[in-house]
Order: C-alpha cells, then sequence, then structure tokens
C-alpha cells in the first residue's frame, strides 16, 4: 500500500471509518449478488447439463436434461456452482426421461448425494456401458436403465437397507432379453441384494471381486476406486 495513503487513513480515523463502511457495503452487495440471483423453479446449465433449482435452503437442484449434444462420459458431481455464483448446489435428483434415447452416453457415474433415480431417466440410451449408482440413492424409477442393452457392468454403492426402491418392471432392463440377468452388478454383500430385488435384470456380485485397471478393489481403496463423485 502506498505510505502515504496508509499515514493519512490511519491518522485519520472518520476517514478511515467511512472508507472501511463503503468497503464492507461493496463486498455484502457482491456476495449478495454473487449466491442469491435465483429462485426456486430457475435453471441454469454447467457442463452441457440443465439443472433446476428446487431448493433455496439449503441449496439443492435436480438434474433436467442434456443441453448439448454428444455427451459421452457423464459424472454426475455432487455439487454445481452457477456461472456467476458462489453457491453449491447439491444435485439431488434426476428426472422422468432426463436422457431418454441420448445415445452417445457410455458411461454414467451418479453422484453422491442423488437420492432418487427418476423413471426411464436412461431409456434407450444404447451407448450405455458402464454405470456407477451413487451412495446416496434411495430409489431407482420404473425402467429407469430400459433399453440400455449394451451396459455390461453397473456398480451400485449403496446398501441394500438404504435403496428401498428398484423398480425394474417386467425385469429387461439393462443387457440380454428378458430376466436373462447379463448384465453384472456389483455391490457390497449380494446376499442382501438378490432376494430384495430378485425382479432387476442383473447378477449380483461383490465388488471386491473387480479387478479396475490392474488394482483389485479392497476395503480400504474401495473410496478413492469406485468413486460416486463425492
Amino acid at each position: 500500500m502506498n505510505h502515504f495513503f496508509k499515514d493519512n487513513l490511519t491518522s485519520n480515523p472518520v476517514l478511515s471509518t467511512s472508507l472501511r463502511t463503503r468497503t464492507l457495503a461493496v463486498l455484502i452487495a457482491l456476495i449478495t449478488t454473487a449466491t442469491a440471483w435465483a429462485e426456486v423453479g430457475e435453471f441454469f446449465i454447467v457442463d452441457g447439463v440443465k439443472y433446476t433449482i428446487t431448493n433455496e435452503s439449503p441449496y439443492e437442484v435436480r438434474l433436467e436434461q442434456p443441453a448439448v449434444d454428444g455427451l459421452v462420459g457423464l459424472k454426475i458431481p455432487s455439487t454445481v456452482t452457477p456461472e456467476g455464483s458462489y453457491a453449491k448446489y447439491k444435485v439431488t435428483s434426476i428426472v422422468y426421461n432426463a436422457f431418454l434415447s441420448y445415445k452417445s452416453l457410455t458411461s454414467v457415474t451418479i453422484g453422491s448425494n442423488v437420492t432418487s433415480i427418476g423413471e426411464q431417466a436412461f431409456y434407450g440410451c444404447t451407448g450405455l456401458k458402464k454405470v456407477t449408482i451413487g451412495s446416496a440413492v434411495t430409489s431407482i424409477e420404473k425402467d429407469a436403465f430400459k433399453g440400455c442393452t449394451n451396459v455390461n457392468e453397473v456398480i451400485c454403492l449403496p446398501d441394500a437397507s438404504e435403496l428401498t426402491t428398484w423398480n425394474d418392471y417386467d425385469c429387461d432392463d439393462f443387457k440380454g432379453s428378458k430376466n436373462s440377468k447379463t448384465t453384472v452388478c456389483y455391490v457390497s454383500n449380494p446376499s442382501d441384494y438378490s432376494p430384495k430385488f430378485s425382479d432387476v435384470n442383473v447378477t449380483f456380485k461383490q465388488y471386491y471381486d473387480l479387478d479396475i485397471a490392474g488394482t483389485k478393489v479392497t476395503e480400504d481403496n474401495k473410496a478413492n476406486i469406485l468413486s460416486d463423485g463425492a
């Protein structure tokens, strides 16, 4: 800081107080503008995906749909921040038909704050090969992955006790024919999943059997390897 300015500022308490007051007012205005710029029902786009605000306290949004063509590896984050804002909005749900017949997708990782995957959310995503279901998901609605005929692998991170709904109507989601169980779904404890979700068209296996890029999944490294965008 310029010494003349500094000396005058400290020697003149009125000037110093006035300047500080004005500076504080400007800062408050900037923060208010940057965080409280949108209301419930308004939307914004981050990384080619449209989100709609569902709650202002706490900040929460739902994922609506892609805003661009050609998304390939989709990682739905735990939080998103609109351009021009400091606010972090938790992504808590994926709506009905969100990625209907979006054929460019090859992988989807669902973030750690998403609790529900809407009906037919990924219906007809024929390019999809791998899905990671986030640890907070409690509800997977009817036919969320129907027509995803090339999915070889699903990693499902919630405990079976926490995932209350997985509605694969007519047992024909994912790969193969009805009730073929061709797609492998890796979970923490297959014996908990198999009886509870017997009408889901997957074969449940323990994810400690997985070998990812030459590294075997263990209890110690699973948080890093089986990431859900936390």
